[in-house]
């Protein structure tokens, strides 16, 4: 019946009944994907595209994000960190105050997003409370102190020398 039977046709028994011959080849593969409806795997493939997007970054390095175990543990360092900061400044330690900050400041830069606003924020307070200057100057009692010496040896000297007259 057929001039020619494709590979399958030939390698077939002779008891089952032929099948119809294939469509010829086409001629390049843009009328073959309109003529063949896509695949679910293209399809799945098309809607993935729409939902990822790549980018190349040259130069930079990308950070993955942290794991959320991890991620409040960053958390939990960040609050112990400016804990023992508010507790180095209550006891008037300068240098342990901006050791803190700046370790804060670092976890900060380096495992949290910088484009998002929270984050931004908390850096500018950050760099803020470094550039305070907390080195109070205390007042110069010297002349009162000296003064209250004064009063107190006079007073002193008073009752002595009416000790003495008696």
């Amino acid at each position: 019946q057929y001039a020619t039977l494709p590979d399958e046709e030939i390698d077939r028994d002779s008891s089952s009944p032929p099948s119809p011959p294939s469509p010829p080849a086409p001629s390049s593969s843009l009328s073959q994907a309109a003529a063949e409806p896509p695949s679910m795997l293209d399809t799945l493939l098309q809607r993935l595209a729409g939902l990822v997007r790549f980018r190349q970054h040259q130069g930079t390095a990308l950070r993955p994000l942290l794991p959320p175990q991890q991620a409040d543990y960053l958390q939990m360092n960040l609050r112990l960190a400016l804990d023992r900061a508010q507790l180095a400044i209550l006891r008037h330690d300068v240098e342990l105050f901006r050791t803190c900050l700046a370790d804060a400041r670092q976890w900060l830069a380096q495992f949290v997003d910088a484009r998002h606003p929270a984050s931004t924020d908390m850096a500018h307070e950050l760099d803020d409370l470094l550039q305070a200057n907390l080195a109070a100057e205390l007042p110069d009692i010297s002349r009162s102190l000296t003064r209250l010496r004064q009063r107190r040896d006079t007073a002193a000297a008073v009752p002595a020398a009416t000790d003495a007259s008696q």
